[in-house]
């Protein structure tokens, strides 16, 4: 099993993105404890986002990584063979070097359409490109909380719903209608929007 990831290990990707010169963020449960200046719960991996149009510079970024890219609905990976074009509904890959400090990540590929992000599950959700990603208080670029959350639907476990209620309370008036906004284009009927 693998190990839970720390602090050290979030800057050590975050070290390793710096001369990535296309937008990433920290994605996942770590992009909330951003958010929240304070690790909140358990983490078993470190995920990063890109932009799906730079995936091959993904690539060519870590070219000392083994890339494999998740089947979906399959629950199995298989390798990301060197020129492919992932589009929809691939989105997941997984990254191994086992000479790095974390020697697994998950890189997430978003999809935009010029102007706006678009939610890879309802193009009908939008929001701004300058709105996607927020820096912390210790320059860590991460995803915004509110496409996170939206990430989580359907719920996938106890602790998406636990980000959910440590995180909701703390999110501005604007990314939290857009948030109630998106599920209720998404999943009209979602508990969580009476908590918005």
């Amino acid at each position: 099993m693998a190990r839970e990831t720390t602090w050290n290990d979030v800057y050590a990707v975050a070290d390793r993105f710096r001369t990535f010169d296309q937008p990433w963020a920290i994605a996942g449960g770590w992009a909330l404890d951003c958010f929240l200046g304070e690790q909140t719960r358990p983490h078993g991996d470190v995920e990063v986002a890109v932009f799906r149009e730079d995936q091959q510079r993904l690539r060519e970024h870590l070219s000392d990584w083994a890339f494999e890219v998740a089947i979906p609905g399959e629950g199995r990976t298989e390798p990301w063979p060197a020129e492919e074009w992932l589009a929809l509904p691939h989105h997941e890959l997984h990254a191994h070097n086992d000479a790095f400090e974390l020697p697994h990540l998950e890189c997430l590929l978003d999809d935009h359409d010029g102007e706006a992000w678009v939610f890879r599950r309802d193009d009908r959700v939008t929001r701004e490109r300058e709105k996607v990603i927020r820096v912390s208080e210790t320059g860590l670029p991460y995803l915004a909380p509110e496409l996170v959350l939206c990430y989580k639907l359907p719920i996938f476990g106890d602790h998406d719903e636990a980000d959910f209620d440590r995180v909701h309370p703390q999110l501005a008036p604007e990314p939290r209608r857009w948030l109630r906004d998106a599920i209720a284009t998404v999943e009209p009927d979602h508990h969580w929007l009476d908590e918005l």
